[in-house]
């Protein structure tokens, strides 16, 4: 009788022990995404026009503390902080922000490094 009992409960704690496993949501993967500069604009004389999209590769919304910084060779003209929220998985954002400018920009270049940020900043539209 303990042959056949253990017979059937093993079954049903595999089966359920699978189930298990295969109903566990995905696990977070904040450091699944990517930042690119789609426009530099220095022609305004004291700021640069930017414009860079994130995109979410992670299986949950995020987002993003992004420091922009416009340098000429090696000097640094400016730096700022802009931010990318709510963007949902597999989805690609866009965002635009000013960058102040000191110096001589006309061989600017436009460089972004983004951070996870999952503190909610701003309202959601």
């Amino acid at each position: 009788m303990v042959l056949v009992t253990a017979a059937l409960e093993v079954p049903a704690l595999l089966v359920a022990l699978l189930l298990g496993i295969l109903a566990r949501p995905a696990a977070q993967h904040p450091e699944r995404f990517a930042t690119h500069v789609v426009t530099c604009d220095v022609s305004s004389h004291g700021a640069a026009q930017v414009s860079f999209t994130i995109r979410n590769d992670d299986s949950y919304e995020h987002n993003y503390e992004v420091v922009l910084s416009v340098t000429n060779g090696a000097t640094p003209l400016g730096t700022t902080l802009s931010y990318g929220n709510w963007v949902l998985p597999g989805e690609t954002a866009t965002v635009r922000a000013l960058v102040p400018l000191t110096g001589n920009a006309s061989e600017a270049t436009c460089a972004t490094r983004a951070y996870v940020h999952d503190t909610h900043i701003g309202h959601r539209s």
